[in-house]
């Protein structure tokens, strides 16, 4: 029942999921992702299989699941159903964000939310305690490259580098809530006062920061002061660069904005 070759992220993301759902609302298809990749085929778990799920962890040594084979003999949880649920916690952590703030967030007509990803050898230097702003700062640069527009100016990617360069560094507090704060101001200062509420915003980044279902480790930074206007044309945008460090993943995310109002 469970494909061969599970990757140890996705293993321990499924543990994750299973082993902290409360309800079997919470282990349902609709919950566990509010956008499914487009076209594909959506099995789901229903709420019966679902409570099967979490009558067979309570009968577990400590009401964990821990390896995959107790998954097995659960009725109704079948191939379909459980790969479905592994597709879906193989998506990367900052395409599960994107697609969940299109989910009436806000809209794709109006708002162009995007993000440049790079996979990292290592991520210990770039936690909350450290010191090492002039690291994340020269992962970006050395990718200047890859997440500005490829007709960008050489006098606009010069005064792009000068302004990372002299940013100062905002870490905040090893929380999810805390720092989905800051983000969400970021978000509400394109538009305060229009078509989404402080709240609509925050909610879905504290759930991104705070790892969803998958429960992986992430940090919020946010490069302050420079301007989105250097390396994004045509809409509206606002000061500071948001970049999550995934530390399960071993990836980076930068993350652009920009209003069509």
């Amino acid at each position: 029942m469970i494909p061969e070759n599970l990757s140890p992220l996705v293993e321990k993301r499924l543990f994750h999921f299973l082993n902290r759902a409360r309800t079997a609302r919470a282990i349902t298809k609709v919950d566990l992702t509010k956008s499914p990749a487009p076209g594909k085929a959506d099995y789901g778990i229903g709420e019966t299989v679902a409570q099967r799920i979490i009558d067979k962890r309570m009968q577990l040594p400590r009401r964990r699941f821990t390896e995959l084979s107790q998954l097995e003999g659960i009725a109704g949880l079948g191939k379909d159903k459980i790969s479905d649920v592994i597709e879906t916690l193989e998506i990367p952590a900052a395409e599960a964000f994107r697609r969940a703030m299109y989910n009436g967030v806000i809209f794709e007509e109006n708002f162009e939310l995007n993000y440049f990803s790079k996979k990292l050898a290592d991520t210990s230097g770039l936690g909350y305690r450290s010191t090492q702003t002039d690291l994340l700062k020269s992962l970006l640069l050395d990718s200047l490259g890859d997440w500005v527009a490829s007709d960008a100016t050489p006098e606009h990617l010069e005064q792009l580098k000068g302004e990372i360069e002299s940013a100062y560094v905002d870490t905040y507090s090893n929380s999810a809530e805390a720092d989905s704060y800051a983000w969400a101001l970021w978000f509400y200062l394109f538009d305060a006062d229009n078509w989404f509420t402080y709240e609509q915003v925050r909610l879905p980044i504290a759930r991104y920061l705070g790892g969803y279902f998958y429960g992986d480790e992430q940090t919020f930074h946010l490069i302050k002061g420079v301007k989105n206007s250097l390396y994004l044309k045509g809409g509206i945008t606002v000061k500071d660069l948001p970049v999550v460090v995934n530390h399960d993943e071993q990836s980076l995310s930068l993350w652009m904005g920009q209003l069509f109002d």
